[in-house]
């Protein structure tokens, strides 16, 4: 099998062991040899090759913390995006301006239910009630429920009209 990871006293060696010590990613120096990174890994920790510490910045020195600052300047920023917000028309937006300004008074919330089952039912008999008490104009009243005939006197006018012919 061939040998990816190069010998120790090889340039090639010594050009990988500088990439990687100098913060290359794994799996580019790890391509480039045609390996698996973890394998890749695994002859780093062999050969005992390792990163270069990273040298610690010196620390800025900040001003004291000033909260009253520190708020004015986020309040400042909100403020910029609110406007910008209801400039474009955002009613969200608009709402919360308004509020801010004290222009925006929260009214009660009223709930409708809704109507039951017998609000419905005594709703349409009302209404039917009134469609049939009502008179338009050039339609004639709808009459009332059909009167049935009793059985026998159909059947005699049947009988009158069968025998008349």
């Amino acid at each position: 099998m061939k040998r990816k990871f190069p010998q120790i006293n090889t340039s090639k060696y010594q050009e990988i062991k500088t990439r990687y010590e100098n913060g290359e990613d794994c799996s580019l120096i790890a391509a480039d040899l045609n390996m698996h990174p973890l394998s890749f890994r695994q002859n780093l920790a062999l050969y005992g090759i390792k990163r270069k510490p990273i040298e610690e910045l010196p620390m800025e020195t900040e001003d004291e913390y000033n909260p009253d600052t520190y708020l004015a300047n986020r309040s400042l920023e909100a403020d910029e995006a609110l406007m910008n917000a209801v400039k474009k028309g955002n009613a969200g937006a608009l709402k919360i301006y308004y509020q801010l300004m004290g222009k925006l008074v929260d009214k009660p919330l009223e709930v409708n239910f809704g109507f039951t089952a017998d609000d419905i039912a005594r709703e349409r008999k009302a209404a039917i009630e009134e469609l049939e008490n009502e008179e338009f104009e050039g339609v004639p009243k709808v009459p009332g429920k059909p009167t049935l005939l009793p059985e026998h006197v159909c059947l005699h006018s049947e009988q009158e009209h069968s025998e008349d012919s």
